[in-house]
């Protein structure tokens, strides 16, 4: 039975949105003071139990000063291995820091601890001081706990070079260490520790480079990743996410995929049970290990005997645009709506029951059932003529695209910061958030569209494409997207024969 505009079928993808990475409520923030709480009863605990922690001799016998699994710390929050680290410091004379009793010298490989490999194939070639160096890398994974003296001191390394470079100016993101990251430690020809390599965001690392007379060098290093191109295909069921994890796709690409068909598929209503994509992109491997995911090359959808192709190609300007099978631009100068994931609740409609006036009315607008703080796009590039509380649209944006086109965004919560009258904005930027705000009984976005003073559907409304694939790369394109035709229609055929 095909599903309706009240059906669940993105229940999960509206709650699944509604996180610090996608829709940020507007909300008080409590965390510094829980982490001021956190931090003062975990320096209680490491006093309480100095004795056996921290003071100098034996330890008792029978215990264990492995790591335990512990709860991931917020970013920026101390743990309690790294507060305890700080005060063996403090207690330690300025020659104590410089290397602790007992450890090898900061030259001298240690041995490995238990999740780190030794990687033979990534030896490079480094410039330390002048010289270069080929290193040897062998790779650790930080754990919940970790500090880097901690790790320093379990390879056998001197814990004064790790303090050296946690505290050094250029040290960045590695202040923090996050569990999960990868980290390198480097040895040169003669097993003398030489290098450390952090792994960072977007395919980026910090490497830490020791020169023998006891300098620091860093550098950021941007990683040059293979792409491979991967073709998967999704079959909707109860969910777009959950079809897209379990193809094996990221959060991030599943948007990128809405995104693209965003002018064809309204995915608040057009999508049912049964529905199949089919998508090209390019896999990101290093060593043979995947690195995450790069650009969808291609896609196919096939719902209910239709069927529309996308492919990836960038035009004169430098800009990414797709394109279907013949070139025509899939980007409309309007969005089908004004938000990445949400539900239809009431449709443009000549008489409706207001369900606050308890009366039947015009609806001249769409309404969109979605949480408290999911972030509002706007539909096309335009100018904000309007801006604050007006009748039962509480707070709302009204944009002007042009002469002819208005949009109007009601029952916000609260506006993009920099929003003011007379803003510019592009499409798809955000301009405000979800809210209940004006006569409503739940959370929603008003939406509504006009031209030339006249409320129209926008959801029957047709409007014009952006340009096309230019002439003189038209025949560059064609050929390229049969390519990715073929590796789409082989895969499915081949999809099926299991099947």
């Amino acid at each position: 039975m095909p599903l309706t505009h009240t059906n669940q079928l993105f229940s999960r993808d509206l709650k699944h949105l509604v996180d610090p990475g996608y829709a940020v409520a507007p909300t008080p923030n409590f965390r510094p003071l829980l982490s001021v709480l956190a931090g003062i009863g975990a320096i209680a605990m490491v006093i309480g139990v100095g004795s056996l922690m921290l003071g100098p001799g034996a330890k008792p016998s029978g215990v264990n000063d492995s790591p335990r699994p512990v709860a991931e710390p917020a970013p920026g929050k101390p743990t309690v291995p790294q507060i305890a680290t700080q005060i063996e410091r403090a207690e330690k004379s300025p020659a104590q820091r410089v290397g602790d009793a007992g450890q090898s010298s900061p030259n001298e490989s240690g041995p490995a601890s238990d999740n780190s490999t030794k990687n033979l194939a990534s030896s490079q070639y480094h410039d330390i001081g002048g010289d270069q160096v080929l290193i040897e890398w062998r790779d650790y994974t930080i754990k919940n706990g970790d500090s880097l003296a901690r790790i320093f001191k379990n390879h056998g390394l001197n814990t004064g070079d790790a303090i050296r470079v946690a505290e050094h100016q250029d040290a960045g993101e590695i202040k923090t260490l996050l569990a999960g990251r990868k980290l390198r430690m480097g040895y040169d020809q003669d097993k003398k520790f030489r290098a450390l390599s952090f792994e960072l965001r977007s395919n980026r690392s910090l490497l830490v480079a020791f020169g023998l007379d006891g300098s620091l060098q860093f550098e950021g290093v941007q990683e040059k990743l293979d792409a491979r191109q991967k073709t998967v295909a999704l079959v909707i069921d109860s969910s777009l996410f959950k079809a897209s994890a379990k193809a094996g796709l990221s959060d991030k690409l599943t948007l990128k995929l809405a995104g693209i068909f965003a002018w064809d598929i309204d995915f608040a209503k057009d999508l049912q049970p049964g529905d199949r994509f089919t998508v090209v992109y390019e896999q990101l491997v290093d060593a043979n290990a995947s690195r995450g995911e790069g650009d969808i090359l291609a896609t196919q959808f096939n719902a209910q005997g239709r069927e529309f192709h996308a492919f990836r190609h960038v035009n004169d300007e430098g800009r990414v645009e797709y394109y279907d099978g013949e070139g025509q631009n899939l980007r409309g100068t309007f969005l089908r709506t004004p938000m990445k994931i949400s539900r239809i609740t009431s449709g443009f409609s000549k008489n409706r029951f207001h369900p606050v006036l308890k009366e039947w009315k015009e609806h001249k607008g769409v309404d969109y059932a979605a949480p408290r703080g999911t972030p509002v796009l706007a539909t096309s590039d335009g100018r904000v003529s309007f801006l604050g509380n007006k009748n039962g649209y509480g707070k709302n944006i009204v944009l002007r695209h042009g002469s002819k086109y208005s949009t109007l965004y009601a029952h916000l919560s609260s506006y993009k910061s920099k929003i003011k009258p007379g803003s510019q904005v592009k499409q798809g930027q955000i301009i405000g958030f979800v809210g209940k705000t004006g006569m409503v009984t739940a959370p929603h976005l008003h939406y509504e569209f006009r031209v030339n003073g006249a409320h129209v559907d926008p959801l029957g409304y047709e409007l014009p494409r952006a340009e096309s694939v230019a002439s003189h790369q038209q025949a560059e394109f064609l050929a390229r997207a049969q390519k990715l035709m073929e590796a789409m229609s082989q895969h499915n055929t081949i999809q099926v024969a299991r099947n």
